[in-house]
C-alpha cells in the first residue's frame, strides 16, 4: 500500500502460488491517478519479492486496457488476450527474472499446481512454455529485457521518478519486442524532449555528470548502474541498425565507466558480439624494434641457474634460506601463453575492443594524456609509429574480462 496520513493512495495484494508471486488487485484512487503512486508501488513490490522470493517470478493478468503501464515498469505480455469471468479482455504478464537466477527459479523443476480457468492465462500449459522460454532466451543472451534490467539495477528511490522513468522508456522503446503474444503490437513510446534536449542527450548528459561529480570511489552504484544501462540500450539501438563496431565500442564504455548487471550481461553481450566481428590482418614481422628502449641488466658477477623442475633441497638450501638470487629456465615453457600471445592473435581475437591507454613516454610531458581506443588501433600506432605522441602503454581494465579469454 501506498499512502498519505493514513489514507490509501494505491494498493495491491500479492498471492504467493510457487512457481509465481501473483500480483492482484492493483487499484489507485481516481483523484490520484498520474501522479506516480501507482509506479511506486510496484517498484517496490519488486524489490520485496526480489528480496525475499527469489525463485518465484512476478506475474500477472493485466486488463487490456491498461497494458503499457505495466509494459513501462518492464513487464513482458506472455499470452494472447483472453476474458476473465466478467468478460474484460486481459494477457497474462511476467517481469523477466534475474540471468544469475534462472537455473535456481522454481519453474524450472516444477510446473504450477493450479489449473487453468481461461485459454491465455497464467497456468494455460502453452503460457508456462512461453515463460520457461522466456527465462531461457535471456539465459543465452537470445532476449535482453533492458526495461526489467532498469527496474531491476536502478534505485527509483534514489534518483528523481522522472528520471527513472525516462530511462525506462528509452530502454523499451529500444528494446522493440516486449512480448511473444501472436498478434500483438508491443508499446514503444515516443522519443521525448527535455529542456530542449533529446532524452538521449539528456541522460547521456545526466549520467555523465554524476560520475565526475567527485572520486570515482565516492559514486554511488545506482549511477553506475544508470550509466550502464543506457549505454546498453544505445548498443543494443546500433546493434540492430547494422552497426556492430559502433555497437561494442558502447558496451565497452559501459563496462569501463559503468558497473555491470545481472550477472555480468553487458560483458557477456560484448563478448558474444566480438567473438562474431572480424578485425583486420596486421603484421608485427618488421617492427623497428632496434628503436624500443630496452632495460638491460648488468650483473656484476654471473647469476647462477637451474633447470625446471627444480630440486626443492638444492633450491631451499643454495638460494632461498641464503636469500641469493638464481636463474630458473624452462620454468613457463609449458604455458599456452608463450605459443598462444602473439600480437597479431590480440589483433584479430580482441582487436576490436576498446581500452584506455596512455599518450606519451612521461606523464609529466606537456603532450601526455590518457584516452579510449581499441586494441587494434593501440598496436597499429604504438608499434609502427603512425602518430605522435603514440600511445605507450595499454592499461588493463577489469571490464572485459580479457584475461580470463587468454
Amino acid at each position: 500500500m501506498i499512502g498519505l496520513c493514513n489514507d490509501a493512495l494505491a494498493v495491491c495484494r500479492l498471492s504467493i502460488e510457487p512457481p509465481y508471486v501473483k500480483l492482484e488487485r492493483v487499484a489507485c484512487l481516481k483523484e490520484e491517478r498520474g501522479r506516480g503512486y501507482a509506479r511506486r508501488l510496484i517498484l517496490e513490490v519488486l524489490r520485496i519479492v526480489d528480496r525475499e522470493h527469489p525463485r518465484e517470478i512476478v506475474v500477472a493478468h493485466s486488463q487490456s486496457t491498461v497494458l503499457k503501464f505495466y509494459e513501462r515498469m518492464g513487464f513482458v505480455t506472455v499470452s494472447r488476450e483472453f476474458l476473465d469471468e466478467v468478460d474484460i479482455l486481459h494477457r497474462s504478464i511476467a517481469f523477466p527474472p534475474r540471468r544469475e537466477r534462472i537455473r535456481c527459479l522454481t519453474l524450472v523443476s516444477s510446473t504450477p499446481s493450479k489449473h487453468s480457468e481461461f485459454a491465455g492465462d497464467l497456468y494455460d500449459a502453452t503460457v508456462v512454455g512461453t515463460i520457461r522460454r522466456m527465462a531461457e532466451e535471456i539465459e543465452s543472451l537470445s532476449l535482453l529485457p533492458l526495461t526489467s534490467l532498469v527496474v531491476s539495477s536502478v534505485s527509483s528511490s534514489f534518483i528523481t521518478p522522472s528520471l527513472h522513468e525516462t530511462l525506462c522508456n528509452l530502454a523499451l522503446r529500444t528494446q522493440r519486442v516486449n512480448g511473444y503474444a501472436e498478434d500483438y503490437t508491443p508499446f514503444c513510446p515516443a522519443p521525448a524532449t527535455i529542456d530542449g534536449a533529446t532524452d538521449v542527450q539528456f541522460l547521456k548528459a545526466v549520467a555523465f555528470k554524476m560520475l565526475n561529480t567527485g572520486h570515482y570511489s565516492e559514486v554511488d552504484e545506482n549511477w553506475r548502474h544508470f550509466y550502464a544501462l543506457l549505454y546498453l540500450s544505445l548498443a543494443v539501438e546500433r546493434r540492430a541498425e547494422g552497426e556492430g563496431k559502433k555497437s561494442l565500442r558502447l558496451l565497452d564504455k559501459a563496462l569501463l565507466m559503468g558497473r555491470d548487471v545481472n550477472g555480468g550481461t553487458i560483458a557477456d553481450v560484448a563478448e558474444k558480439l566480438a567473438d562474431g566481428m572480424d578485425s583486420k590482418a596486421m603484421s608485427f614481422e618488421r617492427l623497428p624494434l632496434s628503436s624500443l628502449d630496452r632495460a638491460r641488466l648488468s650483473p656484476s658477477r654471473p647469476v647462477p641457474t637451474m633447470q625446471h623442475p627444480v630440486d626443492d633441497v638444492l633450491f631451499l638450501a643454495n638460494y632461498l634460506i641464503p636469500d641469493r638470487p638464481v636463474l630458473i629456465r624452462g620454468a613457463v615453457r609449458e604455458w599456452k601463453a608463450c605459443d598462444k600471445w602473439t600480437l597479431e592473435w590480440f589483433v584479430r581475437n580482441h582487436g576490436q575492443r576498446t581500452a584506455p591507454v596512455e599518450i606519451g613516454s612521461k606523464y609529466t610531458d606537456e603532450d601526455w594524456s590518457q584516452r579510449l581506443m581499441t586494441i587494434e588501433q593501440f598496436f597499429e600506432q604504438a608499434l609502427q609509429a603512425k602518430v605522435s605522441p603514440a600511445p605507450t602503454t595499454l592499461l588493463a581494465p577489469p571490464s572485459f574480462r580479457l584475461l580470463l579469454l587468454l
